[in-house]
């Protein structure tokens, strides 16, 4: 692994921590059957660690912070994002098992998740500390509720003021307290039945007018499947379509979205870059089983100049060789 200099921007992500035991089906069993799986894969999981994992796979230096149990699972959960580099150093060991989910993955590469939290539900704000995002560019917030996220934002302003704050609230969308941690944002990323949920808008032009006029400055990300993705700031609108692949598995799709929108944004990529890079790397995510398989910078690049896009994978290059060089 390539050496960092110490001022490389640090992405630190808050979260979830799982094993994930996937199943190849060709529907999710009715209440009271069976249904036989063609495929069983398992490995980490956890919305915030794949994040983490996939910035690191991208080329910029990641920071995990969460809970894992102390039992035979936690290697399991923490195992990939070892190997990557990501800092492990603040996950924190507590008395609830390793978190883990079941993931049902039908032949469209649509998922369906049971999930046990476990060791997930002690992660707080408590997690925050000078030491823990004191030299961190930026926090990212993963699928955490509105009410745990608003206590890890305060905290983390009052510690780090400059650091750039993002939510990705997944299934917690509906949960109180996500539309007050706003103001405590510069980037919110959501995909369209969210943002409905959350603003009860019916269009995402509505729900987008909705964020907006409680903060202005707000980067609204919208992520659409196969319709690609968009970004809103203001009156300001981008919209990138997706890239054409088959779907082998969804999951960790948004998480690896998330990572290179973050990366891209640290060193500096345009709107319209930014969605074209994020873009790629959830294509080539789903092209893959399981959570954690993330894409890494060389075979994000080498997809773009393969779509076309040869000028833009060079100056991604350029720009984070130049973001990590040391000086």
């Amino acid at each position: 692994m390539r050496e960092m200099s110490d001022k490389s921007p640090l992405i630190v992500a808050i979260g979830n921590v799982s094993v994930d035991l996937s199943l190849k089906v060709s529907s999710p069993p009715k209440r009271g059957g069976e249904v036989l799986a063609s495929e069983f894969y398992l490995g980490g999981g956890g919305a915030a660690s794949n994040m983490a994992l996939a910035v690191a796979r991208l080329g910029l230096k990641a920071r995990f912070l969460g809970c894992v149990g102390d039992d035979e699972y936690s290697s399991l959960a923490l195992k990939e994002l070892m190997e990557e580099g990501v800092d492990l150093s603040f996950v924190k060991t507590v008395k609830r098992g390793t978190g883990v989910v079941v993931v049902l993955v039908e032949e469209s590469g649509e998922r369906t998740m049971i999930a046990y939290r476990g060791a997930n539900l002690e992660v707080s704000e408590k997690l925050v500390t000078q030491a823990s995002i004191g030299d961190a560019t930026s926090l990212h917030i993963s699928s955490l509720s509105g009410t745990k996220t608003l206590k890890i934002l305060k905290r983390a302003r009052s510690i780090n003021p400059k650091l750039i704050c993002s939510y990705d609230p997944g299934g917690s969308v509906s949960s109180e307290d996500v539309m007050a941690c706003l103001r405590h944002l510069n980037i919110l990323l959501l995909n369209c039945s969210e943002l409905r949920e959350l603003t009860g808008a019916h269009t995402v032009n509505e729900g987008v007018r909705v964020l907006t006029e409680l903060n202005p400055e707000l980067l609204i990300v919208v992520k659409e499947g196969a319709r690609g993705s968009s970004l809103y700031r203001g009156e300001l609108y981008w919209n990138v379509p997706a890239f054409d692949v088959r779907a082998v598995d969804t999951t960790g799709a948004g998480d690896s979205f998330n990572a290179a929108f973050l990366v891209g944004y640290h060193i500096g990529l345009s709107p319209n870059d930014l969605l074209v890079f994020s873009n790629a790397a959830a294509a080539l995510k789903v092209k893959r089983r399981g959570a954690r398989a993330a894409p890494t910078l060389d075979e994000v690049l080498k997809f773009l100049k393969e779509k076309g896009f040869g000028k833009l994978s060079n100056e991604i290059r350029m720009r984070i060789r130049k973001a990590t060089e040391i000086k």
